[in-house]
């Protein structure tokens, strides 16, 4: 038993020094700060709170609720709020916020360009519109539902209901993209990208 303990008591420290040169001798090498984490140095909570430096760790960012910006292109009969964006987050492949539609209450036909457009209706029960040859299409929704809306389709929200309708808006883009249109109808021209005539667009 003896002898057990005096090979562990001289074992244990050797185990560790070879895992901490192994460590330092990895590639890509350790930082210095995770060097110290590696010895006992550094505490690894007081490590993980530190500002990271390398390619791999990006900084989350936090925006409140209350804290949503209405500075964003708007549609008549609605309010857009804008939370994530290249304004607001420094967002390059998307843009996301809400849009709020009052009771009986109907925005205007517009797109949103070539960017992807999808809704997630949190409270309400708003109906959106879209054209299909000569007919209006409507889509009733509830809270939990969701709606895709393709590049450059012209649609509009409507709140037929005596409560407020609110949904949050995810684009394939990190600019608020709005081009509001005369109807329904009105010939889209796809290659400007958003950007023709009546288009209102975020620089």
């Amino acid at each position: 038993m003896a002898a057990c303990q005096a090979v562990f008591f001289w074992t244990v420290p050797f185990m560790g020094l070879a895992l901490l040169l192994a460590l330092i001798m990895r590639e890509p090498p350790l930082s210095d700060e995770m060097i110290e984490v590696a010895a006992g140095k550094v505490d690894v909570a007081e490590y993980r709170g530190s500002t990271m430096t390398d390619h791999w760790h990006g900084t989350l960012r936090h925006v409140r609720g209350a804290e949503l910006s209405g500075d964003t292109n708007q549609t008549s009969g609605m309010t857009r709020l804008e939370a994530i964006s290249g304004k607001t987050v420094g967002s390059t492949k998307v843009w996301m916020g809400q849009t709020h539609v009052a009771p009986h209450t109907n925005s205007g036909d517009h797109h949103h360009g070539a960017t992807e457009t999808a809704i997630y209706v949190v409270s309400g029960r708003p109906s959106f519109v879209f054209a299909d040859g000569d007919n209006e299409i409507r889509i009733d929704t509830e809270p939990g539902d969701y709606i895709f809306v393709p590049p450059y389709a012209p649609h509009r929200e409507e709140n037929p209901t005596g409560e407020p309708a609110v949904v949050v808006i995810a684009r394939s883009s990190q600019e608020a993209v709005v081009v509001n249109l005369p109807s329904l109808w009105t010939p889209v021209d796809r290659g400007n990208n958003g950007s023709e005539g009546g288009a209102d667009r975020e620089s």
